[in-house]
């Protein structure tokens, strides 16, 4: 009914079994993967790399021997057959790319084993990303809670035809601009919980390397790591979230906007430079918090601020 807001909460209302269930698969899958690094990280890898070459060179020979199901005459004979060579030469320069990446598989390997050793040392931090999202989500439901509140704030007013039965709530620019600001303040504390946690996570591995060699052998540095957040670095997280928020708002505001454009034109190269303009953004935001995740990690090798 042309209110993209009340469509929005619609949308979450009738699907939240589902985003509630790929919520709880993607932790399950998460905690699945930590505990398979912690078991069989280093054999991982190998055995990766052992399947994907032979299953280009099984294809390979698959397709060289359909070719003879068909007549020599047949198109489709030398079809599979070009296409049986091509799968033997991707799999010789995979080979090639092993035996040419030996070193760097070989330090892949290391990592892979010393975040098991790590996991091992610190298995609190299994329990760390699941607070995260359950403190995330009793500040999602706050928010939720306050935004109904101020979404009602308003003149009741009849819809146009042909919904002049159903009233909308016309705000001011005082709502609005407060709509705006509970956006933002949305997105920069929903990037501030996950950027704490990015924080612990390193300090905690920054501590474990400095002290595995010693006494404790690198034990207990994941309450470390929060002392070090809560009590030294909370200004860095949140400026960091707060690029985030911002590159978050900014993609908000203009999808608003291409929406209503795209509403009123039908012009291709329009459409076209929206769409462009919309992945831009999106890359944007990908690249800062790609930043930010690294600022963390120097923030807390190096003990400075986020700049």
């Amino acid at each position: 009914m042309k209110d993209k807001v009340t469509s929005y909460i619609a949308d979450i209302a009738y699907c939240w079994k589902v985003i509630a269930i790929c919520s709880f698969t993607a932790i399950v899958l998460g905690y699945l993967y930590l505990l398979v690094i912690r078991c069989i990280g280093a054999i991982i890898v190998w055995i990766s790399i052992i399947l994907i070459q032979l299953s280009l060179i099984g294809a390979g020979v698959y397709v060289y021997f359909q070719a003879d199901t068909y007549p020599e005459d047949h198109d489709y004979n030398s079809y599979l057959r070009y296409a049986a060579y091509v799968l033997f030469g991707v799999a010789a320069c995979f080979l090639c790319c092993i035996c040419c990446c030996w070193k760097a598989i070989r330090i892949g390997i290391a990592v892979y084993q010393t975040t098991a050793e790590y996991i091992g040392k610190n298995l609190r931090i299994f329990i760390l990303p699941l607070i995260t999202y359950i403190i995330a989500f009793i500040w999602f439901g706050g928010w939720l809670f306050s935004f109904v509140y101020v979404f009602s704030i308003g003149e009741p007013v009849q819809r146009e035809d042909p919904y002049q039965f159903i009233t909308e709530v016309k705000w001011s620019d005082q709502t609005r601009y407060i709509v705006i600001y509970q956006i933002f303040m949305l997105f920069w504390l929903n990037a501030f919980i996950m950027g704490m946690c990015q924080f612990i996570i390193a300090a905690s591995a920054v501590i474990w390397y400095f002290e595995v060699n010693s006494d404790t052998g690198g034990s207990g540095t994941v309450g470390r790591g929060m002392w070090w957040a809560f009590r030294y670095h909370m200004g860095s997280v949140a400026f960091g979230a707060a690029l985030i928020a911002i590159c978050q708002l900014i993609r908000v505001i203009f999808e608003y906007y291409r929406r209503k454009i795209q509403s009123m034109t039908k012009n291709a190269v329009v459409r076209c430079l929206l769409c462009y303009t919309g992945y831009l953004l999106w890359l944007l935001e990908k690249c800062i918090k790609f930043i930010t995740a690294n600022a963390y990690i120097q923030v807390a090798i190096s003990n400075t601020f986020f700049c």
